[in-house]
């Protein structure tokens, strides 16, 4: 006979998919009796919307219009803490990567922290209006 109990389980901070945590004594005893065995739970992490994991940094994908892309500035981005600012400089390509170091997950055996990696993605716009198409022309004129 099988019984069913329910057992609250402590999962510590940066564990990853695979990691196994080991109740000891918590598992069956063997039949006749003796003393009960250990219950291993492997973890299986969810994706997340925003991050994702590489070993102990996360990385977050940033959109970014052209404008903002060509003229730089500060721009918020999101972080396991709430958001920080970044700064951007003019000409940022889409692909550039900026480092918030110690931003990422913590570290499950040695302490501190990865860092959060943010990818930035320029958004081109597909459907211009007419104006903005006239204003991109003559910047084209110019050398742009």
């Amino acid at each position: 006979m099988q019984l069913h109990r329910h057992i609250n389980v402590k999962i510590p901070s940066g564990v990853d998919n695979g990691s196994q945590l080991i109740l000891r004594g918590e598992g069956d005893a063997p039949n006749g009796g003796g003393q009960k065995g250990d219950l291993y739970v492997v973890i299986n992490v969810m994706p997340h919307q925003v991050f994702q994991r590489e070993d102990n940094d996360l990385v977050c994908r940033v959109d970014v219009l052209l404008s903002k892309a060509l003229l730089g500035g500060e721009l918020e981005v999101p972080t396991l803490d709430g958001s920080a600012r970044i700064s951007m400089p003019p000409g940022t390509q889409s692909g550039a990567i900026f480092r918030l170091r110690k931003k990422g997950m913590p570290g499950l055996r040695f302490g501190g922290r990865g860092d959060e990696l943010v990818v930035i993605r320029v958004n081109i716009p597909t459907n211009l209006s007419q104006r903005q198409r006239s204003l991109i022309e003559e910047l084209s004129k110019e050398g742009l």
